[in-house]
């Protein structure tokens, strides 16, 4: 990954971002806790990868998101912006139900530092097919999404409830 490139990158800021990363370029290699070779969902913690197939499943169910294309590299074999895209989540409201969750927050940030029990509050996020909760800073979908990807055969994604996340 062209570390430069994204080292100040407001990863999921829930803003617009393809304007400030016009070329952006990737070297993908091998992780031991992820499937070998170029799946559709790569992501990391600067950055999400998809794949052209994933992208149209996001954009099929009008998932919130841009995307921009990526040259990446896996195994000394370069590929164009056409294969794969960067992934920006474009929203990012606060969704954690506090009353219902067992966390412990940040009391400046309001993040959360520890989670026992994640319950999301519904009414935040009904309208919302995808999006990052801004608590937890981590993804959110809708089943809608979730039956698009499965459906496109994409690989790389892995789905949890919220009330399994612990951390």
């Amino acid at each position: 990954m062209n570390s430069r490139a994204v080292l100040n990158f407001h990863y999921r800021g829930g803003v617009s971002l393809a304007s400030q990363y016009p070329n952006l370029e990737f070297e993908v290699s091998d992780s031991p806790d992820a499937p070998r070779g170029l799946v559709d969902f790569m992501g990391s913690i600067h950055i999400d990868i998809v794949s052209r197939r994933l992208a149209a499943a996001l954009q099929l169910v009008g998932a919130e998101i841009e995307l921009f294309p990526v040259a990446m590299s896996y195994n000394g074999r370069r590929l164009d912006g056409q294969h794969f895209f960067a992934l920006n989540s474009l929203m990012r409201p606060r969704a954690l139900d506090l009353k219902k969750s067992d966390v412990d927050l940040d009391e400046e940030l309001g993040d959360v530092l520890v989670a026992r029990k994640v319950v999301l509050d519904e009414t935040a996020i009904a309208n919302l097919s995808w999006l990052v909760v801004d608590e937890l800073h981590r993804l959110a979908v809708s089943s809608k999404v979730i039956d698009a990807i499965r459906l496109s055969g994409c690989t790389g994604c892995a789905f949890s409830e919220p009330g399994s996340i612990r951390f």
